[in-house]
């Protein structure tokens, strides 16, 4: 049996790619950090602590997660996912608009880690738009730990 674990990242961590250019507003505060931006889009990323190796063993990871609260003039259309500079997972075509709380799941189909992961996310906004992140992360498999 394999030990599985949650590594997740709060939403302070978020890193805005294109601030202040095109991000109104920035504040990080105890439930995460509040995006505001007038019409466009932006690439949020997320470093997510990541264990290549347990007890000396490889793992895997599973799945990842994203949770945050979007207003209806925001729309998560895409969450990419990579492991160093491999992209290991890709989600376009989203529509995720209009949660409180939204709370996302994405299968990653076991790879073995050797690299750290980054989750990207692409927010498209209308004017008003607004996105709370509160944080992301991945579940993380390895070998039975000793106890």
């Amino acid at each position: 049996m394999s030990d599985r674990s949650k590594f997740m990242c709060h939403g302070v961590d978020v890193h805005v790619q294109n601030e202040p250019n095109r991000a109104r507003e920035v504040k990080r505060y105890g439930q995460g950090t509040r995006v505001r931006q007038g019409s466009g889009s932006n690439w949020f990323h997320f470093a997510i602590p990541t264990a290549t190796q347990l007890v000396d063993k490889p793992v895997e990871v599973w799945n990842t997660y994203l949770k945050a609260e979007i207003n209806g003039n925001a729309t998560i259309v895409s969450v990419h996912t990579y492991m160093g500079q491999t992209r290991i997972d890709k989600r376009d075509g989203l529509t995720l608009s209009n949660r409180h709380p939204l709370s996302e799941t994405f299968d990653v189909s076991n790879r073995k880690l050797t690299d750290p992961l980054v989750m990207c996310v692409h927010v498209e906004f209308e004017e008003g738009g607004e996105i709370t992140f509160i944080g992301a992360g991945a579940q993380i498999v390895g070998p039975e730990l000793p106890g």
